[in-house]
């Protein structure tokens, strides 16, 4: 430390303070304890070094220990004019870094649930340092997720990418696949959207918060270092591959329709995308890298119209400013990023306590949120300003510039606890998530409430995104300090003649930075313990620590602006290796190192290699089938000594093709590449590599052979599902080599019964476990059986789905509405869906067989062998769903739309549609069907009205269910229907002389109308300011199409736009309702309802359900008729299942009588 005084040093003297010697964190509600401190007694002292005077001043400067971890003041004792002064100087002190992130890495694995087939498992959670436990809140808002618990498996990946250890990995692996993939992203495998909390499903919490989805792809890209890194470090559960596209998916889906807090605002973690992009790129993914790039030139546009672009959330924040810098450092807005440097320096001001010192503090004051992640966050873009930007600073400003640059890489590290906090040993290497400095209210919103340790909050919240944030800038810097002189941050640091001789003690090892000669070094996956720089000709040397344990390509990231183009050699254990040309920017050396465990590396002035011949590695051969021939990946890599700063030009050509044969690259100019084939054969691909010398070429045989034969028998399913398989997430297929069945859910969701044979799954009619089946189910097969057991509890809501397969523009699902009748809703590519209804109502309780053959010429459904429906016209088939597919049994594509209530047993499918005959044999039986009964129909008219009678009546049969048949009425006499009452007509039906048929008929006095418009409507939820609210409803209007606005619309936005909604209309009067007609709305993304059903109130006031209920469509751009029994009520009301996010209705028509 220094003492800017012109006090004489004799007469200054200090005392010192610490938590044993000195009551520092006094307060309510705060818990002292020194125990956990290692005290030193007498420890604490300065020690004069040196005077210096600098323009006149003179600078006092000490070489100071402290006593213990924690508070440390130090009392400056002076006198001046004979009177007695005092100045406390306020430090924290902590653990050695690599240390104390060990120690927190380790921690996290305590804090993972290991709690298999339930919702919490894998999940890291926060620790509460309270009661020494996990908090354990997984109910929804304010449970675990957001920016508290998403972040701690982020800091967790980030570590392991620069320091793997084995359990850790396979820790954040589990993590990945079960919480967040098979968990908290189970319903979002096609769209990627990430819901805030984790609970029990549904779940009810939006998925509309950007801030989330930062947290969860930079997960994924960490994960994605690792594995590429560390390829066999663990047996992965997915490919890296798999994990860099997740990641891309996660951050397109950010800015998908729907979703806030993205287009303008900017988030937590946005400062990996650049990484993001390149990786991309480098692994061949062009066009999703430049998916991303165009998001965030679209982005950036948005900030740079803005004068003051650092507003996130809320006004006070400062969480935009790494977001916004990055989108300037993208675009080279050095004014941007000038204005985010300055603003974060000026909320980290010197200011006279030590928590205040580097340490960002907003508008809400030293209380709120003190030592929270924007300390490191926001420091990475001040440490880009610093060491890279243009940034105007002169020798003396860059050395001053730097204490605070290096106190934002230090900040977040006092988060975590290495005894200073809570001695427990429960506690050791926890977090807290922030300090609260005046130890005054001992709560924060959201912060997990109980008491203050030390002055810490008590549980772990938002600490490991502060971490993940520090370990993008730890590094090792070297600086000229106005006062110090050459100083070490991070760093033990001495100068010979022009070398630097730099030992790293930052906790990393893979970064060192020369602040005044803006020369920088960073190892990708690699560390370093000495480094011996020269940074006027720009020979350094490292001593390497080989992290990976083999031989692999070292990343040395190198960034020197000012610098002129210039090569280098490399060394690598005194033998050259290569050369690269650098050119002032920031470049990426790619330097291969042998197995050993330590190395020396030398990068020197020199010349580029000549006579090097490109190393090109492709596989030697590879196999595919026709059907997966449209995208075969092909992993090349080049190389050449001369230029490892960069891939020589690399070209894919074909070299042998079968006749007729052709082949496509998505990308030839990259060594990384998909192909495609249009015949099977034999294939030859050739890979050239041009280098700086020479070029090299190898070839990859690629065979594609032509698809075998499906087997009869492509799955089935015997629902025997048991714990294991709920915990693995899979189904085994029966079939041999088929493929297993997803199931999604924890082992409380799931229920099994006595099945038809074996066991069967049972579901509730409410969310539930349930069975996903994958595309390569559906693979090629241009003509199906589908057969299912099933038995249904009860009444099933409209909509019920037993069954469906669709993708993004198709779909078939095997659909009951609420009578119970057997259906099928249809939609081919660029068609509306239709349904087809059969007529036939499955009885409760009783096992039936339903059984669908599906050809490109035809259709058919069977019940228990024999044929109920036929669709000759049908052309669609399972073979030509897309490849994004969302294939479900017992609900629904969407999770709002009515879930099966009943149980299902041996679901087979098949590659042949079976023969009527051969059905009937495997699920007929010889018994007769006879019809046991008649139900008795009705009928509305108006006086003087010839009656509309009902074509058909609903037969009951012999196997329990109702079929509809064609009636024949007697005459009806008009004198019957010539004033107010009621009658009977009898009628015959063909199929049985012994039975007939009857209808009541109503007659009443006034006309059929539209009583809606007389009727006052309300709903779930009504805003009028927004669209118009119910008052629209009823006015008569009839839309252009669902986003006609003009005459208003009623939607729930405002509610729960993931649950039922509601619309009601209500009468002064009686009312005898007929059918209805409503008119839904669509904004091209939300408000269009899956399920509709209706009900109205019973003399009694108690909600019915309406009976023979036809209809009910929710296809958009049209009126959607719904028939039922007639009812006479005083309110009517129609509930409605969002098939996205909201419902919207535009017009709603209710059709009957005035009751006179």
């Amino acid at each position: 430390m220094y003492l800017h005084t012109s006090v004489d040093k004799k007469d200054i003297s200090f005392t010192y303070q610490c938590m044993h010697t000195g009551s520092i964190h006094g307060g309510t509600h705060n818990i002292m304890d020194t125990k956990g401190v290692k005290h030193v007694e007498n420890g604490a002292s300065a020690t004069f070094a040196e005077r210096k005077v600098i323009d006149g001043e003179q600078y006092l400067i000490y070489n100071v220990k402290f006593s213990e971890l924690g508070p440390n003041n130090i009392i400056v004792h002076y006198s001046v004019d004979g009177q007695e002064k005092k100045t406390t100087l306020q430090y924290t002190v902590i653990d050695n870094p690599q240390t104390a992130l060990a120690d927190h890495a380790d921690f996290l694995l305590k804090t993972q649930w290991q709690t298999p087939g339930k919702l919490q498992d894998k999940v890291f959670d926060d620790w509460m340092m309270d009661t020494k436990s996990k908090r354990n809140e997984f109910a929804g808002y304010y449970g675990w997720g957001d920016d508290w618990g998403l972040t701690h498996a982020t800091f967790l990946a980030e570590m392991n990418s620069m320091t793997p250890k084995v359990k850790q990995v396979q820790a954040i692996d589990e993590y990945l696949d079960t919480a967040i993939w098979n968990g908290l992203m189970q319903e979002h495998h096609d769209d990627y959207l990430i819901n805030d909390f984790l609970m029990k499903q549904p779940n009810t919490t939006p998925t509309y918060r950007g801030f989330a989805y930062p947290h969860i792809y930079n997960t994924y890209f960490a994960m994605y270092k690792i594995a590429s890194q560390y390829p066999d470090l663990i047996q992965y559960k997915d490919k890296a591959d798999t994990y860099l596209l997740r990641a891309y998916h996660i951050m397109k889906a950010m800015y998908a329709d729907g979703v806030g807090y993205n287009w303008e605002t900017g988030t937590m973690g946005e400062s990996s995308t650049p990484a993001i992009i390149q990786a991309l790129k480098d692994r061949g993914y062009a066009a999703e890298a430049q998916d991303i790039t165009d998001i965030m030139a679209k982005k950036y546009q948005n900030f740079a119209k803005d004068k003051y672009p650092y507003v996130s959330e809320y006004p006070y924040d400062n969480t935009s400013e790494e977001a916004v810098y990055m989108l300037g450092q993208q675009n080279n807005d050095q004014n941007m990023m000038s204005m985010i440097d300055l603003k974060t320096r000026a909320s980290r001001g010197v200011q006279p306590v030590w928590y205040r010192y580097g340490v960002t503090t907003p508008i809400t004051g030293e209380n709120w949120f003190t030592f929270q992640y924007s300390c490191a966050l926001v420091g990475i873009a001040m440490d880009d300003w610093l060491r890279v930007q243009n940034n105007g600073l002169n020798q003396a400003d860059l050395g001053l510039a730097e204490r605070a640059n290096y106190a934002g890489k230090l900040a977040n590290l006092t988060l975590i606890n290495s005894g200073q906090m809570d001695s427990d040993p429960a506690n050791i290497g926890t977090t807290s998530w922030t300090y609260q400095a005046q130890l005054g209210n001992y709560e924060a919103l959201g912060t997990g409430g109980g008491n203050m340790h030390n002055g810490w909050r008590q549980m772990s919240g938002e600490s490991d995104l502060a971490l993940w944030g520090a370990l993008q800038t730890m590094s090792a810097d070297v600086v000229t300090d106005p006062v110090f002189g050459l100083t070490g941050y991070g760093a033990t640091v001495r100068k010979q003649g022009r070398l630097y001789f730099i030992k790293p003690e930052d906790g990393l090892r893979q970064r060192v930075n020369l602040i005044n000669d803006k020369l920088s070094y960073a190892f990708a996956n690699d560390k370093y313990t000495q480094a011996v720089i020269d940074p006027t000709t720009q020979k350094a040397q490292f001593q390497l620590t080989n992290t990976a344990g083999e031989a692999h390509d070292a990343k040395l990231v190198i960034t020197h602006p000012q610098a002129k183009t210039q090569v280098f050699t490399v060394i690598y254990n005194g033998k050259t290796v290569g050369s690269f040309e650098a050119n002032g920017t920031k470049i990426t050396v790619t330097i291969p190192v042998t197995a050993a465990k330590k190395g020396l590396l030398t990068i020197q002035p020199g010349k580029l290699l000549t006579n090097t011949k490109p190393t090109v590695t492709v596989p030697d051969k590879l196999t595919t089938s026709m059907s997966q021939a449209n995208d075969v990946r092909l992993i090349g890599h080049a190389e050449d000594k001369a230029t490892l700063q960069k891939q020589p030009a690399a070209k894919w050509t074909v070299v042998q093709a079968p006749e007729g044969g052709k082949a496509t690259f998505s990308a030839a100019d990259n060594a990384i590449t998909s192909a495609q084939f249009n015949k099977a054969g034999h294939y030859v691909v050739q890979l050239t590599a041009t280098g700086a010398n020479q070029s090299t070429a190898k070839t990859v045989s690629v065979d594609v052979q032509a698809d075998q034969p499906l087997p009869e028998t492509v799955a089935r399913y015997g629902f025997d599902v048991t714990d294991q398989d709920i915990i693995a997430h899979r189904l085994p297929n029966e079939a041999a080599g088929g493929p297993a069945a997803e199931l999604y859910g924890t082992t409380d969701d799931f229920s099994t019964v006595a099945g038809k044979t074996g066991k069967a799954l049972a579901m509730s009619g409410k969310v539930a476990g349930y069975l996903r089946l994958p595309a390569a189910v559906t693979e090629r097969l241009q003509e199906t059986t589908l057969s299912l057991d099933v038995r249904l509890s009860g009444r099933q809501v409209t909509g019920t789905t037993i069954y469906q397969f669709a993708d993004e523009q198709q779909s078939l699902a095997l659909q009951v509405n609420g009578s119970n009748e057997l259906y099928l809703n249809v939609k081919d590519a660029g068609k509306t869906a239709k349904e087809i209804h059969t007529g036939v109502a499955l009885p409760a309780d009783q096992w039936e067989n339903i059984t669908l053959t599906l050809t490109n010429h035809g259709a058919a459904l069977y019940l228990n062998g024999k044929v109920i429906k036929t669709l000759p016209q049908s052309t669609l088939t399972l073979g030509a769903l897309g490849k994004v597919q969302k294939n479900y049994i017992g609900r629904a594509t969407s999770q709002a739309a009515p879930w099966f209530h009943g149980a299902l047993d041996n679901f087979v499918l098949r590659s042949k549609a079976l023969s009527a005959a051969e059905i009937n044999k495997l699920y007929g039986n010889d018994e007769a069907l006879t019809i046991k009964s008649l139900d008795p129909a009705t009928a509305v008219t108006s006086v003087k009205t010839a009656p509309q009678l009902p074509q058909q009546v609903q037969a009951n049969y012999s196997d329990g269910t109702k079929r509809a048949i064609a009636v024949t009425w007697a005459e009806v006499d008009p004198e019957q229907y010539a004033k107010a009452g009621s009658f009977k007509v009898t009628g015959t039906i063909a199929e049985s002389k012994a039975l007939s048929a009857t209808v009541t008929v109503q007659v009443v006095a006034g006309k059929k109308e539209n009583l809606a418009k007389s009727a006052t409507p309300t709903a779930i939820i009504d805003t009028p300011e927004d669209l118009g609210g119910v008052k629209g409803l009823n006015d008569g209007f009839t839309p252009a199409n669902s986003d006609d606005r003009s005459h208003g619309v009623w939607h729930n936005w405002h509610g729960d736009q993931t649950a039922d909604a509601w619309v009601q209309y209500a009468w002064k009067q009686p009312v005898l309702l007929t059918d209805t007609n409503a008119y839904y709305f669509f904004d091209g993304s939300n408000f269009d309802p899956s399920a509709a059903r209706f009900q109205y109130q019973d003399d009694q006031g108690k909600w019915q359900d309406c009976q023979n209920v036809q209809g009910a469509g929710t296809t958009l751009n049209q009126f959607n008729k719904t028939t039922f029994t007639p009812v006479t009520t005083k309110t009517f009301r129609m509930i409605l299942t969002p098939g996205h996010l909201g419902i919207g209705v535009i017009e709603w028509q209710v059709n009957g009588y005035t009751v006179q």
